[in-house]
């Protein structure tokens, strides 16, 4: 995975917040670019960290959207990196104690999960 934090020179600091405003400035100019679902893991991440689990999973969400996108790579390799991000959201939901989002989260693990299988 690509750091953008080495990348950019931002000093990774336990607050996370100058980390999260780069990031987040960043992420516009990824135009579908394969490293904007790295940003948004690298965002998530930032926030989780600060404690903001709601917002976390909203961005792993958006990563994994973003990977399912990705048409350079084979369907079961996009469906893969989807589910490891949906996983990580549906961590965060439950941290947020969101019994809605933890169930549509849920859903669409159990259909990335099947599309990870093989035939």
């Amino acid at each position: 995975m690509f750091d953008f934090a080495s990348a950019f020179h931002v000093q990774k600091m336990k607050s996370g917040n100058p980390v999260v405003y780069l990031l987040r400035e960043q992420f516009g100019s990824f135009a579908g670019s394969p490293h904007k679902a790295d940003a948004c893991d690298h965002i998530a991440g930032s926030l989780r960290e600060l404690g903001q689990a709601s917002e976390a999973a909203m961005w792993y969400e958006v990563s994994g959207a973003l990977m399912c996108e990705r048409a350079e790579l084979n369907p079961q390799l996009r469906a893969m990196y989807a589910l490891e991000e949906y996983e990580k959201a549906l961590e965060c939901h439950k941290e947020a104690r969101d019994a809605d989002s933890v169930a549509d989260c849920s859903e669409i693990i159990v259909g990335l999960r099947k599309a990870c299988a093989p035939a």
